[in-house]
């Protein structure tokens, strides 16, 4: 767990499925669609076509809300 000036960031080590297309429909991405709802994906996806055209590059990041108070946020990192 990390303390940053947001508050804990919880690492965790998992291989998520093809996200530098923010596909989140196999493997440890599957449970979080599962979790979070179809909605979350749509706006990764969004956020991927307006800032990296399409295709997140491999080594970037970024942060985007889940609407959920106990997970807020989840960054796509391929």
């Amino acid at each position: 767990m990390y303390i940053g000036p947001h508050g804990h960031v919880v690492i965790v080590d998992a291989d998520g499925n093809a996200e530098t297309f923010g596909l989140m429909d196999g493997g440890v991405d599957a449970a979080i669609t599962a979790y979070f709802g179809s909605q979350l994906q749509e706006r990764v996806q969004q956020n991927i076509i307006r800032e990296y055209l399409g295709e997140q590059p491999v080594g970037t990041a970024f942060v985007i809300e889940t609407g959920n108070s106990k997970h807020p946020w989840l960054v796509p990192a391929p």
